[in-house]
């Protein structure tokens, strides 16, 4: 099992544990004003809202969705939209992960993670923008960073994180030396409950170059 694969066990078994909205819930709870109560409705009728994307990809899918990216994307992203395909993280390690249901939101703050289509498409937007190498492939954005990973001609087990500033467009730094770090880093902060764990800690322990992705994803 990969690194990556190990952090997001970790978080799902604390999203059981601790009994976390599953992302329906959330968005019910978000979409609609506080005097409707949707509580009564059952697991089984939450599962009929209507969403079109999947809650997970295979590997076949995968590769669908991005034949027209000209690098292999890393192993580690790969790993990530077999466990999630934007939005959301398992909820447990034994359940039916073909449904949002036994999934919770992931990142549960302002920052997007999309899904790999909707990933796929904006790669598609800005392909072409010069101050933007080809390579770059989005995954998460939040009003002012679009965080990138890097593809090559051959794959590669992980890759660095890049931030790009969303109102110029200018590269500008490396934060982290994977998404596996990355996660990695959440996974610990989750288990403590956040509590009692400075940024600046799991930057040092994950050797994070640059604490903006971690404390968009986790706060």
């Amino acid at each position: 099992m990969s690194k990556l694969n190990e952090a997001i066990d970790r978080i799902a078994i604390c999203a059981e544990e601790r009994k976390y909205q599953n992302i329906f819930r959330s968005w019910i709870s978000f979409i609609f004003p506080n005097n409707i109560n949707f509580s009564y409705l059952t697991e089984e009728q939450l599962n009929l809202f209507p969403i079109k994307t999947k809650p997970r990809l295979s590997e076949i899918e995968i590769e669908q969705i991005v034949q027209d990216y000209a690098f292999k994307l890393p192993k580690e992203i790969y790993d990530l939209y077999q466990r999630g395909n934007g939005n959301g993280l398992p909820i447990g390690l034994n359940r039916n992960y073909d449904s949002w249901i036994n999934y919770f939101p992931f990142p549960d703050t302002d920052t997007s993670w999309y899904h790999l289509q909707e990933a796929m498409n904006l790669y598609e937007g800005i392909k072409n923008y010069p101050e933007i190498d080809s390579k770059l492939f989005p995954l998460f954005a939040s009003e002012w960073y679009l965080w990138m990973v890097e593809g090559n001609e051959e794959q590669k087990e992980i890759s660095p994180v890049f931030a790009i500033d969303q109102g110029s467009g200018n590269f500008s730094h490396i934060v982290a030396p994977s998404m596996t770090s990355i996660l990695l880093a959440c996974a610990e902060k989750i288990e403590k409950n956040f509590k009692n764990i400075p940024t600046e800690y799991l930057i040092d322990k994950y050797k994070i170059f640059d604490g903006s992705l971690l404390e968009a994803l986790i706060g």
